[in-house]
This record gives structure tokens, C-alpha cells and sequence, in this order.
């Protein structure tokens, strides 16, 4: 029986026959099957870093025609356990190692070190670490941007707010009209992420029977999941937008109908700098920038993308 990798690479099926060399000796095989193994899902030559499917494979043949084939008849040269549910790896080990130590036996080590478990593992601890700290920071920069969006709207509308409230709408109206337009932001962000979520998520489970070779992957995609997704996408927006409703709905009509004030920026912090004279006009104005609104320029200053530019080299 051949490995399925191994198989699909070279284009063998059942039937056909493989030249192989075993104990120095030439045989022809017969492929009475293609299998899986959860031992070998990661089949990698020893020494090598990635699997080539085309250079190394794994091949299983009855216990008694390979033992006399390469004069190994009654040993074994590597033994697989399977342990009954509740059993102790620990002790397991310990009790080998003890009865194949006369034997030269190089050490039993439980499933955890075995190198295909140990990738598939790792792949799904990275998918757990992508989990817990992508969506936090993509729901900070959501509840950003609908802050910033909902501010600079109230800034435009300022004087219509003012004038409603002068009719007699109060301050409930006025929050209750922009946390619908809030709210219709969010609906429409939960229907195209759980769209693309749902569609994201068989491709990546496709993608993983295929490289990992397993015969079945299935993506459920359990309601009470998106359903707890949406209630914290809808609270993350809502509370970004929370401000400057807030700010929206505090308004006085004389106030909201006028111009807003000009900032006063002479009593804050660092304006003597901005005040020297060696200093040119230009970078007076940046640093002002700067100290007025630090978190603003700090944000910033992380969002840029760093570029580096690599010397090419001259034969």
C-alpha cells in the first residue's frame, strides 16, 4: 500500500508495479492500495526541511514477506501504541523505555512529539492566536473610524441640529437619529463579514484537506458563534459613535446654530517652543501639530508603513 501523496505524485494506482530496492536487493511491487495515515501527514525525508511527495513516500507491505526480505524475522525496528481513553502517556513511556532499554531502543515519546501532530497542532494554535488578537484590533479601528465619521457628520450638521432642537426636538430624538444611522453601518458590516466569514472558512478548510491530506474537514459555522460576533461588533460601533452623539445631542440651539469658537492654544503645553524665533514657520507649524494633538501624531507616526530599499548587487 502506497501513501496518497506519494501516489498521486508519481500517478500510481492499483495495479501497477514499483521497482524498489530493499536490503540491497531489486523487487517489484504490487500496488494493491492507496492509504492515509494520521502518522504521516507531514512526510518529510529525514534531514529535509519541506515534504517533496515526489522524492520520499511511505509504503506498507504484510509484516512477514518484509521481514524476511530485509532478515529481520521476529523483530521490529519501531513499534506504534495506541493508549485506551484515561491512560497515563507518562507511565506508558516509562514502562517502555524500561522494557526496550536491553534492546538498544533510542526512547518512546508520546503523540505530542510526533512531527505530523506537532504540525497539525501548531496550525491550530496559530489559528487560535490569529482569533484572539486580530478581532480586538480591527474592532478598535472600526469603533475609530465611526467616530471619526459620526463627528465629522455632526460638525457638517451642526446648525441643522440646532435648528430642530429650536422646534422643540429633544435630545432623545436627536441620538435615536444617529444611532439608527450607526446601527444601519453595522447591519450592513455584520451581513457582508458573516458572508465572507462563512465563504472564507470552507475555502480554508479545503485548503487544509488538501495540503494536510485528510479525507474529510467540515466547517460548521454555529449561529450562537455569529450570534455573540454581532453582539460585539454591534457594541463596538455603537460605542465609537457613543461620543460624539452624546457630543451631538448636548448641544444648546443658540450655541449649535453658530459658528463654533476657534480653539485658544495659548496657555498649552509646549507653545513656548512653537514661539522661537530660530525657528522657521513651517516648523512652527508642525510641532504645534504635534504637541496640540500627541496621541493624533503618535498614531500616525505607527501607521506608516516602513520602506526599505535593497542595494542591487553587481556581478
Amino acid at each position: 500500500m502506497a501513501l496518497q501523496a506519494f501516489a498521486d505524485a508519481h500517478g500510481l494506482d492499483v495495479g501497477d508495479t514499483v521497482p524498489a530496492t530493499i536490503y540491497g536487493g531489486r523487487s517489484d511491487l504490487a500496488i494493491v492500495g492507496i492509504a492515509l495515515s494520521s502518522e504521516h501527514v507531514y512526510a518529510i525525508a529525514p534531514g529535509e526541511m519541506v515534504p517533496d511527495d515526489c522524492l520520499f513516500g511511505v509504503m506498507w507491505m504484510g509484516r512477514r514477506a518484509l521481514a524476511r526480505r530485509v532478515n529481520q524475522d521476529g523483530a521490529f525496528n519501531e513499534a506504534v501504541l495506541r493508549l485506551t481513553r484515561g491512560a497515563s502517556t507518562a507511565a506508558v513511556i516509562a514502562d517502555l523505555d524500561r522494557l526496550l532499554e536491553p534492546y538498544g531502543a533510542s526512547g518512546a515519546y508520546g503523540r505530542a512529539d510526533q512531527m505530523s501532530d506537532a504540525l497539525v497542532s501548531s496550525e491550530t494554535d496559530q489559528l487560535q492566536t490569529i482569533s484572539n488578537v486580530l478581532p480586538p484590533i480591527f474592532l478598535l479601528v472600526a469603533a475609530f473610524l465611526v467616530n471619526v465619521v459620526i463627528s465629522r457628520i455632526i460638525a457638517v450638521q451642526r446648525a441643522g441640529i440646532g435648528l430642530l432642537k429650536a422646534f422643540g426636538y429633544g435630545n432623545t430624538e436627536v441620538i435615536w437619529h444617529y444611532l439608527k444611522l450607526v446601527s444601519a453601518i453595522a447591519v450592513f458590516g455584520l451581513l457582508v463579514g458573516g458572508a465572507a466569514g462563512i465563504w472564507l472558512g470552507r475555502m480554508m478548510a479545503e485548503l487544509y484537506m488538501e495540503h494536510f491530506r485528510f479525507p474529510f474537514l467540515l466547517f460548521a459555522a454555529d449561529p450562537r458563534d455569529y450570534a455573540l460576533v454581532a453582539g460585539v461588533a454591534t457594541a463596538a460601533v455603537l460605542g465609537g459613535a457613543a461620543i460624539a452623539v452624546r457630543r451631538a445631542a448636548r448641544l444648546n440651539p443658540a450655541e449649535a446654530m453658530t459658528a463654533p469658537p476657534p480653539p485658544d492654544y495659548s496657555k498649552a503645553a509646549g507653545v513656548g517652543v512653537t514661539r522661537l524665533k530660530a525657528i522657521d514657520q513651517q516648523t512652527r507649524m508642525i510641532l504645534r501639530q504635534i504637541i496640540r494633538w500627541p496621541w493624533r501624531a503618535g498614531l500616525t507616526v505607527a501607521g506608516i508603513p516602513e520602506w526599505r530599499t535593497r542595494s542591487r548587487c553587481r556581478r
